[in-house]
C-alpha cells in the first residue's frame, strides 16, 4: 500500500522523492505505534473506517500541546528528537492525506489541489523543517512554478479556503498586496 501511497502523493504534485518518502515514513510509524498512541485499531484502514484518523489526529495534536508544556511524549514516534512541535504538525497533516488516499480521493486533477499541495510542500513544510517564524508565499512564483496563466486569484482563493488550511494545519494567512501571502509562526507549527 505504500507504494500506492507515493503514487497517488506524486499525482497529487509532490515531485520530491524524499518529501514522498518522508510521508510515507511518518504514515508507517503512526502504524506501528497505534497501541502507544491509544488507538483501539490493529492497523490504519481499521482507523480510518471507525472515526476518519479524528482519534489519531487528536492523539498527535496532544502531543504536540505536551511538548510545548515541556512534556516528551512525543518520544512515542520520535525518540531521537529534540523539537518535534513543527513536525508533529506535518505528521497530523500527513495522517490527513493518508486518509484521502484511503478515500479514494483523486489527485492531482484540478489546479487548485496541484496549488495547495506544491504550497504545503515547498513552502509550509520548508518553513517548518527551517523552524522558520514566518513563510512568504508569493503568488506569482507559484503561478510560474505549475505553469498556471494568471491564476493570482485563484492561488490566493486555494491558499485561503478551509481545505488548505485544514490540510496545513494553518490559520488564516495575512494578505500583504495582491501578490503574496504571509503566514505568522504561530501559524506554521
Amino acid at each position: 500500500m505504500e507504494r500506492e501511497f507515493k503514487a497517488w502523493l506524486e499525482a497529487g504534485g509532490a515531485k520530491a522523492e524524499t518529501a514522498r518518502n518522508t510521508r510515507a515514513y511518518a504514515v508507517r510509524t503512526i502504524e506501528n505505534n497505534l497501541e502507544a498512541l491509544s488507538s483501539p485499531h490493529a492497523d490504519l484502514d481499521a482507523a480510518w473506517s471507525a472515526d476518519r484518523f479524528e482519534q489519531l489526529r487528536r492523539k498527535l495534536r496532544d502531543l504536540r500541546e505536551d511538548f510545548r508544556q515541556g512534556g516528551t511524549s512525543y518520544r512515542i514516534l520520535m525518540p531521537e528528537s529534540n523539537n518535534p512541535y513543527n513536525r508533529l504538525s506535518s505528521w497530523r497533516s500527513w495522517l490527513g492525506q493518508y486518509g484521502q488516499f484511503l478515500s479514494g480521493e483523486p489527485r492531482g486533477q484540478r489546479d487548485a489541489d496541484r496549488i495547495r499541495q506544491y504550497v504545503l510542500e515547498h513552502y509550509i513544510e520548508a518553513a517548518r523543517e527551517r523552524d522558520a517564524e514566518t513563510v512568504d508565499v508569493l503568488v506569482r512564483e507559484v503561478n510560474d512554478a505549475l505553469g498556471l496563466h494568471q491564476a493570482w486569484p485563484n492561488i490566493c482563493q486555494a491558499l485561503t479556503n478551509s481545505i488548505f488550511l485544514d490540510m496545513a494545519e494553518v490559520e488564516a494567512p495575512e494578505r500583504i498586496g495582491a501578490p503574496k501571502v504571509r503566514r505568522q509562526s504561530s501559524d506554521i507549527g
